[in-house]
């Protein structure tokens, strides 16, 4: 009984610690993926200033 107990009382933690390292990771990834096209855009940016530079 005391082990059916435990489970019961350890099985939400880790449901609500899944919950949160999932959405730590969702969050982290799109926050990167955010991040990966503001530094594409800034790239991307003085290329087009460096084109006519150079020509």
């Amino acid at each position: 009984m005391t082990i059916f107990y435990k489970k019961l009382i350890i099985n939400p933690i880790i449901v609500i610690y899944l919950m949160i390292t999932a959405y730590i990771i969702h969050y982290t990834v799109t926050l990167s993926a955010f991040i990966e096209t503001q530094n594409i855009i800034f790239r991307l940016l003085p290329l087009e200033v460096g084109i006519p530079e150079k020509a």
